[in-house]
Parts: structure tokens; C-alpha cells; sequence
């Protein structure tokens, strides 16, 4: 059985806050690296790209557009919250800083989706075949979200001291 204790109890909404956090200002940056791709790579990013594969596998039907955004946010959010929630759980043995820890993570989690799970499962293409600029976008985008969650899970941290 699980068991929640003070430790745990604080760890899980801070989690969430650093997950909205880092989330919130890696989809500021992606938003403002896509206004300068060539325009011929201005075609939906991975998070949309992958919300409109889970609306058929997941939901077994296309979503009209506000009901697609929705998920698309839903699903951009979960997934960076989830992985902030992983993340709270090892980021106090890491031996780094808080904000290379979370930049490690931030790329460990870029290879591990985008070089690894998702093309596994056929969702993506692997990274390696992205047009470079949408690479480096998507690489920056998870160092900024790393970072931030980095920072913003220390904090947390500093506060339950």
C-alpha cells in the first residue's frame, strides 16, 4: 500500500506548481522559436502533433478546433506535470545544482520522448529526422522547461525546510 507522509504530502503539490511552472514558460518560448521558423516549418509543433495522433488512438475521434486545443494544452500540461511529479522524486539525490539537474532532466526527457518512446510507438518520427531548426527549437524548449523546473522544484524545497 502506498503511504503519504509529510515529505510526500508537500512534495506532490509542489510538483504540480513546478510542472505548471516549467510547462507554462516552455510553451512561451516554443511559441516565440516558432514565429521564426522558415515559414515551410511553421506546421504544427510536437505537442499538437501528438495530441492530434492521442485524439484517434486515445479518444477513437477527431476533436472539432477549441475541443483539439483543449487537449492539446491537457495533454502538453499532464505530461510536463507528470514529469515534474518523477522529477521532485530524484531531484534531492542529484549532485548537481538545481538548475543543471533540471537541465539534464530537461534533455533526458527530450531524448527519451522524441528519440525514444515516441517513435517507438510510431507517434513521431525520431528527432534526428526533424527539420534542424525544429530540433534545436524543441532541444531549447526542454533545457528552458529543465531549468525552470529545476529552480522552481528547489524552491519548494527550501520552503518545506
Amino acid at each position: 500500500m502506498f503511504k503519504t507522509n509529510a515529505a510526500t504530502s508537500r512534495r506532490i503539490p509542489r510538483s504540480i506548481v513546478a510542472g505548471v511552472i516549467s510547462t507554462t514558460a516552455m510553451t512561451v518560448v516554443m511559441q516565440q522559436l516558432f514565429s521564426r521558423l522558415p515559414p515551410d516549418e511553421q506546421y504544427p509543433l510536437p505537442p499538437e502533433e501528438i495530441a492530434t495522433i492521442a485524439e484517434v488512438k486515445v479518444l477513437g475521434r477527431t476533436l472539432n478546433s477549441e475541443q483539439h486545443m483543449a487537449w492539446t494544452v491537457f495533454s502538453h500540461f499532464g505530461y510536463g506535470m507528470t514529469l515534474a511529479g518523477i522529477y521532485s522524486w530524484i531531484a534531492e539525490r542529484l549532485p548537481f545544482t538545481p538548475i543543471v539537474s533540471g537541465v539534464l532532466y530537461g534533455l533526458l526527457v527530450w531524448a527519451g520522448s522524441y528519440m525514444g518512446w515516441l517513435p517507438a510507438f510510431h507517434v513521431l518520427r525520431p528527432a534526428t529526422e526533424f527539420p534542424p531548426a525544429r530540433r534545436r527549437l524543441m532541444i531549447i524548449a526542454h533545457i528552458v522547461w529543465g531549468a525552470v523546473l529545476g529552480i522552481s522544484n528547489s524552491a519548494g524545497l527550501q520552503k518545506d525546510s
